[in-house]
Parts: C-alpha cells; structure tokens; sequence
C-alpha cells in the first residue's frame, strides 16, 4: 500500500520520497532491478490516465522507497485524484503494479 501526502497546486518541491508495501501489510515491496512509472486520473476520479509527466528514481530497491521528482502538469490539477504506480522488472514476473491511490491536490491561492 501507497499513501501520498496532502499536496498544494503547482508546487513541484521538495520530491516525494515514497515507500512501496505490500497492500495490507508493513512488508516492502522488492524495487531492485526495476523502473517505476505512473499514470494518474485526467480528471479526479476519471477512468481517464495519462503518463506521469515527472521522474522517478528508486532509491532503495531491498526496502522499496523510490523518489518521484513532480512534473509541471503533475501537479497542475486541483482535486482528488487517482495515481497508480507500475514496477517494471529486468528479471522475473513483470510488472507489478500499485492499486489506485487517493492524491489530494488543493487549488492554490
């Protein structure tokens, strides 16, 4: 399971420095070897995605944390959206994948 803070709209800083568990428990998901995208709800609560326009960078793969550095439209969009994550791995099953997360985005001032 994947929580995601509280954001403010158009703020790209600091990067999110998120940890990848297992859904309904406190083990980490292995992220060694693999690359992380995401896609995220066009509108809040849409069946409609489009890439992630930020980066990512796993930044310890045993205990499953990577870094998502915001893109300009990933953050563009008050609301509360939907992201989902996808590991893709170099060796064995691939990918996984997160189930959608609840992103709160407050429109800016």
């Amino acid at each position: 399971m994947i929580s995601l803070p509280n954001w403010v709209q158009y703020a790209r800083r600091p990067s999110l420095l998120i940890t990848w568990l297992k859904e309904g428990t406190n083990t980490p998901e292995s992220l060694v070897g693999a690359t992380i995208t995401a896609l995220r709800a066009v509108e809040p609560l849409s069946n409609v995605a489009v890439p992630v326009t930020g980066t990512f960078e796993v930044t310890d793969g045993p205990g499953g944390v990577f870094r998502w550095d915001l893109g300009e439209e990933d953050v563009a969009t008050a609301g509360t959206l939907q992201v989902q994550f996808t590991a893709t791995y170099t060796t064995g099953p691939s990918p996984a994948k997160t189930f959608r997360v609840r992103w709160r985005i407050e429109g800016s001032l």
